[in-house]
């Protein structure tokens, strides 16, 4: 039997960020199916960082991956050699047509499931699927352990620019190395994003690139779909009776209600009584959503009637606010689960 390894370089732009010692290695390895798949990261410690000299641990961005899959197989081609000794590839063309598929589409969902871990674990911005549209996963390197290389092809990716990692506002968090065990469990077994963290994600890059009414409207919806599938399942008889009622338009029950009161009825306790200076940005953020919705404009009106317009540092609390709604919302969930 032969290895064969089909090895993607994937130039980021946006960038990953990561904290790791001056000498430690990112890469891990993980099996999925009948492939090995290694990712190397390339950490950019000529730049831009912050270098702890006590501890030896410096926060870096990372500005390219390498993956590479490899798998057993029955055998490799050799690569034919013309007259003036020139390597002549053309007939190998059909026999990784056959392989290309099933090598790239693991090299493909090991990168969308790093994108999702960087995005979402982590809250770093910018990582969604569209700003790597240039991503051509056919362009590989491919190797076999007999020695034989049978030619290249890296790509650069087209992404929206790099953010201040090192300031870590909007709860940006850096990927160390006691996190690769996770990683490598959800590359082996899958990553699926709830749609609320999605959407929030969304929103800090909209508040991030000065998108104040973008981001508004995102952490609203985001919230109120979170508390919507907390109080109504999809799978309930409740959540059942809750959407034919609403449609009906014999229900009437906002998303400050079900945090306050009915919250405090079914889980016995209420995110505004535990929470109170977050609830009140959740009513502020909701009313600012209402504003833009109904007449493009990110004002809203404070408890005692003065109307205020939201700037970024205002959406940057509120998203605070929403990410501490969402975290409550799953605890409660996890201790009603069991």
């Amino acid at each position: 039997m032969t290895i064969l390894s089909a090895k993607r370089t994937i130039d980021l732009d946006p960038c990953f960020y990561v904290e790791t010692g001056e000498d430690d290695d990112l890469s891990i390895e993980h099996v999925v199916d009948d492939f090995c798949v290694k990712i190397d990261f390339d950490i950019n410690r000529k730049g831009v960082s912050i270098f702890n000299r006590e501890t030896k641990v410096g926060k870096y961005t990372v500005t390219g991956l390498t993956i590479t899959a490899s798998k057993e197989v029955d055998s490799t081609t050799e690569i034919p050699i013309t007259e003036s000794g020139v390597r002549d590839y053309t007939d190998l063309q059909p026999y990784f047509h056959d392989k290309q598929n099933e090598y790239c589409s693991v090299i493909s969902e090991s990168f969308r499931i790093i994108l999702s871990f960087f995005k979402c674990k982590f809250n770093q911005p910018f990582l969604d699927p569209t700003n790597f549209k240039n991503n051509k996963f056919g362009s590989v390197v491919w190797s076999d352990d007999t020695g034989n290389d049978y030619g290249s092809l890296s790509i650069s990716l087209d992404g929206s620019g790099s953010f201040g990692f090192f300031k870590e506002e909007l709860d940006i968090k850096a990927y160390r190395s006691s996190d690769a065990q996770e990683l490598k469990s959800l590359l082996g077994t899958g990553y699926t994003v709830e749609l609320q963290y999605q959407i929030l994600s969304d929103a800090q890059s909209a508040i991030i690139g000065n998108n104040l009414r973008r981001g508004v409207l995102e952490m609203a919806v985001s919230s109120e779909l979170s508390v919507k599938r907390a109080f109504f399942s999809k799978h309930s008889f409740s959540g059942d009776a809750f959407e034919y009622l609403e449609d009906k338009g014999k229900v009437k029950v906002t998303v400050l209600e079900l945090i306050s009161n009915v919250s405090k009825e079914v889980f016995g306790e209420s995110f505004r009584g535990k929470y109170p200076d977050a609830y009140k940005d959740i009513d502020y953020l909701i009313r600012c959503r209402n504003k833009i919705a109904h007449r493009g404009e990110p004002v809203y009106k404070d408890d005692m009637g003065v109307l205020n317009t939201a700037n970024i540092d205002i959406a940057k609390t509120w998203y605070k606010s929403v990410r501490c709604l969402l975290q409550w919302l799953d605890e409660q969930r996890r201790k009603n689960a069991t």
